[in-house]
């Protein structure tokens, strides 16, 4: 009942195609049940007078008659009902997709992008099966059966009976099968889930596995993950394969029981020669839906492990709260002011967790650079997750020009913060097309439509990309490959630093954004931001002071709790974290320069 509860909004709406395909079921099954008549008044004809040629053929055109209805409505049938079964496909897939997006970052820091994968492929078709083939063959199946065994019946009541008996071993055999091929399928997934995030992790580390030479270690762990998804899908074939020596036992021993009991009856006369042949031509018929009855219990249970899997990640709620807002930022009224008030946050879900935040209280002028510096695993990029409400924050604590950011629509508040991330994240399109991902667009091609070829010059520029393009035969076209593998780190780095400015965000927050860079393009890049970012909010998040000497005022954090806050002079002066980073680093460029 939970998967009919879960699939039935995705039908509804092509309900009609799925009636007219049922609809035409019977249209097809009536002519499928017309040829045993016709062939048992045949053989009737040929008996009571063999030199008549005439009603035979006339019979033999409403056989092919018949025969051409029932193809033409088979054809009807998975027209309309695969089909929509397919739509069904599409749909869910969509709504899968839209789930993933609309997730906060939470859910995703604890799943594995492989599972996530096969749940939105092969669960999704397993699901389809379902509602396509599944419904299909079980709506022809009843309906035949509804009008065969009444015709059948007809002819001779006993005779039915004897035959039909054997049919209580499919409803056993599916009550003790049908469940444990579920459990089996499940399983199956699960470890699908587990490979295909194997191989998509090795895939896009292969450079340091290559580095390492650990490509037999890593062939002989897909092996085994291999080996496991190969026997619990042996498992699952070893017990729905039970299914078929079942039902076809079932057919046999019910042609065994007609050509004895039926022998019998027509050696007596109480059975017609041309009666038995349109007996055995009805429980023909029949043989096929009973056959279909073990692939579609098969599917059925694997289809409904599938659900599961999908119910379980669309059950799944964004932790960020979406209903209290009431403010949606407009861009062009965007100051850029941010005050933090006692902010504490935990990863964890424990209140118990340890804190990654501990009091924050920060003032961010509106059109000011602030720099947030401190050492490895302080905090710092945490505070620009929050900034950005990627993780949930607590009420009153973050305030975005005078408003709680828990009461600021997301999507206009992202509109108005441009972030180059620590891990910088490129798509394997054109260089062009990275820079211009943020802009508003329904496709590629309008989102390049909204900047010209001197716009993005321009930008790339600014981010000191300007004198590597010549290093690829496209320029800005070049296609950079699976995360700008063809790019290096510093590359990377100034094009989603181009990518943030081209957002034109009022508030830019550069998240350690020139670390891959080396200290003369560092100092370039500096320079052209000074200029770009004049009217801009500006928060530099770094554990690099050269980046941030000019800066309007600077924050320490340590251990996530800030210690230190003023200007680069005051700070060198003060005994702490930013004197000895100062000191540290001044005598690394010295080093260097001998």
């Amino acid at each position: 009942m939970s998967s009919l509860k879960f699939i039935t909004p995705y039908i509804r709406p092509y309900w009609r195609s799925y009636l007219a395909g049922i609809l035409v079921i019977p249209l097809s099954t009536i002519c499928a049940l017309r040829i045993p008549k016709l062939t048992g008044d045949a053989v009737e004809h040929m008996q009571l007078q063999p030199g008549e040629m005439g009603r035979l053929y006339t019979l033999g055109v409403w056989i092919l008659i018949c025969a051409l209805g029932r193809g033409l409505g088979l054809f009807a049938t998975r027209f309309f009902i695969i089909s929509s079964s397919r739509r069904v496909e599409f749909d869910l897939r969509q709504r899968l997709f839209q789930h993933f997006v609309g997730l906060d970052r939470a859910f995703f820091d604890q799943s594995r992008t492989g599972d996530l994968m096969s749940r939105a492929t092969s669960d999704i078709d397993a699901t389809r099966t379902i509602v396509g083939p599944c419904i299909m063959y079980s709506a022809g199946t009843l309906f035949l059966l509804c009008v065969a065994i009444p015709l059948m019946i007809s002819i001779d009541g006993w005779l039915t009976l004897i035959v039909l008996v054997p049919l209580t071993l499919l409803s056993i055999s599916v009550r003790i099968i049908g469940p444990r091929v579920q459990k089996a399928f499940r399983r199956a997934q699960e470890t699908l889930g587990t490979l295909s995030s194997f191989a998509q992790e090795n895939s896009g580390g292969i450079r340091v596995i290559k580095t390492f030479a650990t490509e037999d270690r890593e062939i002989g762990s897909f092996q085994n993950l291999c080996d496991r998804y190969y026997n619990h899908n042996l498992a699952t074939e070893r017990i729905s394969n039970w299914m078929h020596p079942v039902v076809g036992a079932v057919t046999h021993i019910s042609m065994i029981l007609l050509l004895l009991v039926g022998g019998l009856l027509i050696i007596d006369r109480d059975l017609s020669f041309g009666e038995f042949i349109e007996f055995t031509g009805y429980l023909s018929l029949l043989i096929w839906p009973m056959i279909s009855i073990g692939w579609v219990v098969n599917q059925a249970y694997r289809g409904i492990a599938s659900i599961g899997r999908l119910t379980e990640v669309l059950k799944e709620e964004s932790k960020i709260d979406q209903e209290n807002v009431q403010h949606a930022l407009q861009t062009e009224e965007v100051k850029g002011e941010i005050t933090i008030n006692d902010l504490s946050f935990s990863y964890g879900l424990n209140p118990d967790s340890p804190k990654v935040l501990e009091n924050i209280n920060l003032t961010i002028p509106a059109g000011k650079t602030t720099a947030i510096i401190g050492r490895t695993g302080s905090g710092k990029s945490t505070l620009a997750h929050l900034l950005t409400r990627l993780y949930p924050v607590q009420d009153e604590t973050i305030y975005f020009d005078g408003k709680d950011l828990n009461q600021i629509q997301l999507q206009s508040l992202r509109r108005a913060i441009g972030v180059v991330p620590q891990d910088t994240f490129l798509f394997s399109r054109s260089i062009a097309q990275n820079m211009a991902f943020g802009l508003d667009c329904e496709n590629e091609d309008v989102e390049l439509a909204k900047c010209s070829e001197e716009e993005l010059l321009k930008f790339a520029q600014i981010a000191g990309l300007d004198q590597d393009l010549d290093q690829f035969n496209q320029g800005l076209e070049a296609v950079i490959g699976e995360r700008g593998v063809t790019l290096s780190g510093g590359q990377r780095q100034r094009v989603s630093i181009a990518r943030a400015l081209m957002y034109r965000p009022k508030v830019l927050i550069l998240d350690d954004a020139l670390s891959a860079v080396d200290t003369q393009t560092e100092e370039r890049i500096l320079n052209n931001l000074r200029e770009a970012t004049e009217d801009l909010t500006v928060i530099f998040i770094t554990h690099r002071l050269s980046s941030i000497k000019d800066a309007d005022q600077i924050y320490v954090l340590e251990d996530g709790c800030i210690s230190q806050g003023g200007k680069h002079e005051e700070l060198v002066e003060q005994k702490g974290l930013y004197q000895d980073l100062f000191r540290l680093q001044a005598l690394q460029r010295e080093l260097e320069d001998l």
